[in-house]
């Protein structure tokens, strides 16, 4: 696992997960097989993505005449029941951002608070806001300014996302590896427009009630590690054993929205050396 639930696995260790229907060609590009495997709103561990990837990955191994085989365990991962604001008679569907691996960081329950916008969270932005035991509404571009907020007593953020960061980075760079309970939710610049207008700093609420409920649980699952065999063409070295592995799951932070086209490429690049030793086996075997 990265910071987030992540399968490993080993010999030309194809290591995936399982669940699709067709026969794949081989000859598949690596960007065809990169697109192939990020086409689902998301492949993490446990996702109907991630079962429909390992079915894939399975049957392309087979493809080429392997003879792929399965490790099923049980892992335990998140999973997001409901996450919606309530304000002035108005229900608003969230979406749970998750920054750390630990924390459910739901809310089980409800909380509720005025509500204000600082921004992007900065000292001067914050400065002259009562914001112990109140909702902030920040910029998604805050880096990690969500912490300050969470040492000043706020109960929760939500993060706005204007559209102008798609880069990886301004997710990661968000990450907490302490096992901090501060509901942080994702909110489309859309949507906060349609509900406050033309947001504007100042010093008082954008309302002065805002409730919020989620629910996040940990459930278990099983999943597979996905193997596969390739004997070895010397007599002698053959008896040794190479093993390679990837992940074929991809990291999350915001649930449904998880394609991992760049972590394809891990999964990606194995199945295409599978292919090379599949013709040209080397003289040790591989898993």
């Amino acid at each position: 696992m990265t910071i987030f639930p992540r399968i490993f696995t080993a010999a030309l260790l194809l290591i995936f997960l399982l669940p699709c229907n067709t026969v794949w060609s081989r000859q598949m590009s690596h960007d065809q097989l990169v697109a192939e495997l990020s086409k689902y709103d998301e492949r993490r561990t446990g996702s109907e993505g991630s079962r429909r990837a390992a079915d894939f990955i399975s049957a392309y191994l087979r493809d080429m005449g392997l003879s792929p085989a399965r490790h099923s365990f049980n892992v335990p991962v998140r999973r997001v029941e409901a996450a919606e604001m309530r304000l002035a008679g108005r229900t608003v569907e969230l979406q749970h951002f998750f920054y750390n691996a630990i924390t459910p960081q739901g809310i089980n329950g409800s909380l509720e608070g005025p509500l204000y916008y600082v921004g992007s969270g900065s000292m001067d932005e914050l400065s002259g806001k009562p914001i112990k035991d109140s909702i902030v509404l920040m910029d998604f571009d805050s880096g990690l300014n969500w912490q300050t907020a969470a040492s000043l007593g706020a109960k929760a953020a939500i993060l706005i996302d204007r559209g102008n960061v798609r880069d990886r980075y301004f997710f990661e760079e968000k990450s907490e590896l302490t096992p901090i309970q501060f509901p942080i939710f994702h909110m489309p610049e859309k949507t906060a427009t349609a509900l406050f207008g033309d947001l504007r700093q100042g010093d008082m609420p954008i309302a002065e009630t805002a409730s919020l409920r989620s629910t996040v649980r940990w459930e278990e699952v099983v999943s597979d590690n996905i193997y596969c065999f390739i004997e070895g063409a010397d007599p002698r070295l053959s008896k040794e054993l190479l093993v390679l592995e990837a992940f074929y799951d991809s990291s999350f932070f915001l649930p449904g929205k998880a394609p991992g086209a760049d972590e394809a490429t891990s999964i990606v690049t194995l199945l295409k050396t599978a292919e090379e030793l599949s013709r040209n086996p080397p003289g040790r075997s591989v898993l």
